[in-house]
């Protein structure tokens, strides 16, 4: 326990614990420095991060080198473009979580899962991505493609890029819909794709979050 007399000219201190008493006198001077040092020693550090984009929910930076990171993002349920080999359709998209691995400002790796709703918590269930160029664990088939990313706020035009890319059945679709390929397409073209299509990843958002 620690008691403060104000005097005229400084502080007189007692200082008891576990019975034992100690005495100090400081001047006001001392006493102010004292009680700045301490306001000093708790202040936590500020962590900046760069410019994020929309929907970003996690953003992980190597701190050895801020050109290597992974950035979660959030993308609500949507309708856009997607390309079928040489084909065109505007078709439903659900909800779903990007995963973009950056190394050396190149996107080096996407994964991609589902999710139902607009409201994330960290015990919401995950969807496999019910559509094309998609493996069982969520990576999606880039190929050969280079994609430069010279800060991370500009992966906001990613999930736009990966709907154009063709796209075949060189990896089987992972979705409850019991279709393939235009047969799929057109089954939810201009219309939202259905939530009980999705298949389930077995895993919840906090999941993911850990894995990477």
């Amino acid at each position: 326990m620690i008691h403060l007399f104000l005097q005229e000219d400084g502080v007189f201190i007692e200082l008891e614990n576990d019975g034992k008493k100690e005495f100090r006198e400081v001047n006001i001077k001392e006493l102010i420095d004292i009680f700045n040092s301490a306001v000093r020693d708790v202040v936590e550090d500020v962590i900046e991060t760069p410019l994020l984009p929309p929907g970003t929910i996690k953003f992980d930076i190597d701190p050895s080198n801020p050109a290597n990171y992974k950035l979660y993002m959030f993308k609500e349920p949507t309708i856009g473009p997607i390309t079928f080999e040489s084909r065109q359709y505007t078709v439903g998209y659900p909800a779903s979580v990007h995963l973009f691995k950056v190394r050396n400002r190149v996107v080096t790796q996407v994964k991609i899962w589902a999710i139902q709703g607009k409201n994330l918590t960290p015990d919401a269930p995950i969807y496999h991505y019910p559509y094309f160029n998609a493996y069982s664990d969520g990576r999606i088939c880039i190929g050969t493609n280079r994609i430069p990313v010279e800060e991370p706020w500009q992966l906001f035009k990613m999930p736009d890029i990966l709907k154009v890319m063709p796209s075949n059945l060189g990896l089987s679709t992972h979705n409850n819909a019991g279709l393939q390929g235009d047969s799929l397409l057109k089954a939810v073209e201009d219309k939202p794709f259905p939530d009980t299509w999705l298949k389930p990843y077995h895993k919840k958002l906090k999941d993911i979050l850990k894995e990477g």
